[in-house]
Order: C-alpha cells, then sequence, then structure tokens
C-alpha cells in the first residue's frame, strides 16, 4: 500500500494534474486531499486519479454544497466527523518529486 498526500491546491488545475499523474505513475492506492481545493469545478480532474481519493474541508473551501455534488458524481464523500492536524513550509517540500 501507498499512500499519497496533496493540500492546498487553490484552483490550480496544473499542480493537481501534475499531481494526479504523478500518483498514478507510482502506483499509489490512496490519496488524501487536506483541504482548500477551494472551487468545485476543481473536482473533476480526481476522475482520472486511479487511487482512492478522501478528501476533508480546509478553511479556504468555497461552494460546499456544489462541491459535495461534484464529489458525489466521482464517487467521493468528503470525510468528516473528525479534527486533524498537518504541517507543511514553503520551497514545495511536498511535491511530487520529493520523496
Amino acid at each position: 500500500m501507498m499512500i499519497g498526500a496533496m493540500s492546498d491546491t487553490h484552483d490550480r488545475l496544473d499542480a493537481v494534474e501534475k499531481a494526479i499523474n504523478f500518483f498514478n505513475s507510482q502506483e499509489v492506492t490512496d490519496v488524501l486531499h487536506a483541504g482548500d481545493l477551494v472551487s468545485p469545478f476543481v473536482v473533476r480532474l480526481f476522475s482520472k486519479l486511479k487511487a482512492k481519493l478522501h478528501f476533508v474541508w480546509g478553511n479556504n473551501e468555497g461552494d460546499h454544497d456544489y462541491a459535495k455534488v461534484r464529489f458525489a458524481d466521482i464517487g467521493v464523500s468528503p470525510l468528516g466527523g473528525f479534527r486533524y492536524a498537518a504541517t507543511g513550509w514553503e520551497e514545495n517540500c511536498f511535491a511530487p518529486w520529493h520523496r
């Protein structure tokens, strides 16, 4: 099993596509998006992800109701009912080319 993690994609379609391609090429089985997708239109890109997607809301999301519809379209339910903590830093430390 290999788990991928991403967050704070902030409508950056190019970054989302690169991450999906990376996860697919590495045969990642599960991906956690730890929030801040921002706009529901980004969700459609995740239909290309071969891994199972897990998503939690961030502090900078757009229309939750419409995002839920878009996630349902690709068979994903945002996770809820728990809290999580994550950390990161600048310089793309969690970018796909770092392992």
